[in-house]
């Protein structure tokens, strides 16, 4: 595969942008780092002149996206396998043609779904600070979701987790976290923000606090400082059927499957 560069800018948005809610995080990896840089890499599949698929390399994590649902997909594998990659994530009917390639690594789908205004506006609890954070809030959010049974993988290795989301929050993450008696207790944060879009990722609070409206109104709390700074829609996935009632009623409705190799 071939490594892009910024005089590639044009033709990969071109090519992502058929499906923009799929590629969300191609959108706004470029706009936020460019297209070769320190955090970013993109790579292209060439046949006879066309691309064939493309791979986005963001902090060890990766994206693939193909226009062609028969896409080489041996040939991405093999290179994927030459890369320190922690998740693989994509529309599900192109990540599903990798799984075989890759057989010790855990395949999961998940439900995406796209918001364009909020259906449902959950206020602030009584007795709870909720506040957008800032990189100094690194540390807590990254502790808060190492006590989390569904997060605590992805954050296992603590200082690189900080150190990376201190940089994503200063460079598009928009994240809000409710704070009891100065604790941070539940977070929400939107990612891969763009000019047009954000995507929605790492909603948690504390197995002790669930169950008190603490998501929804983080969830919202995002939601609308995205839409005041112009977003047009956010997207978000969803495996959890009774998390994902909760994010219907917010105005998140399906568009589609998403899949995660991890």
């Amino acid at each position: 595969m071939i490594k892009l560069t910024e005089n590639d800018r044009a033709r990969i948005l071109d090519y992502v942008g058929h499906e923009p809610e799929f590629n969300i995080f191609f959108i706004g990896d470029i706009e936020n780092f460019g297209v070769d840089s320190e955090d970013v890499g993109i790579y292209a599949r060439e046949i006879n002149g066309q691309w064939d698929s493309l791979v986005l390399i963001f902090q060890k994590n990766c994206v693939v996206y193909s226009q062609n649902p028969a896409y080489d997909a041996g040939a991405v594998a093999g290179f994927l396998k030459t890369q320190d990659i922690g998740m693989i994530s994509g529309k599900a009917d192109i990540v599903a043609r990798l799984i075989d390639y890759f057989p010790d690594r855990r395949y999961r789908t998940t439900t995406m779904t796209r918001c364009t205004c909020l259906l449902t506006d959950y206020g602030t609890p009584e007795g709870f600070e909720i506040r957008r954070l800032t990189p100094d809030d690194a540390a807590a959010v990254v502790d808060l979701m190492m006590r989390v049974d569904e997060f605590n993988d992805t954050y296992k290795d603590r200082a690189f987790s900080i150190e990376k989301l201190r940089r994503n929050l200063a460079c598009g993450t928009l994240a809000c976290g409710a704070f009891k008696d100065g604790a941070l207790v539940s977070v929400a944060q939107a990612t891969a923000g763009n000019s047009q879009s954000a995507m929605l990722v790492g909603v948690a609070t504390l197995p002790g606090e669930r169950g008190k409206g603490y998501a929804s109104a983080v969830v919202s709390a995002v939601c609308r400082a995205s839409f005041d700074e112009g977003k047009k829609y956010l997207c978000l996935f969803y495996s959890n059927p009774q998390a994902g009632r909760i994010y219907n009623r917010i105005g998140f409705l399906p568009i589609g499957e998403y899949a995660l190799f991890n």
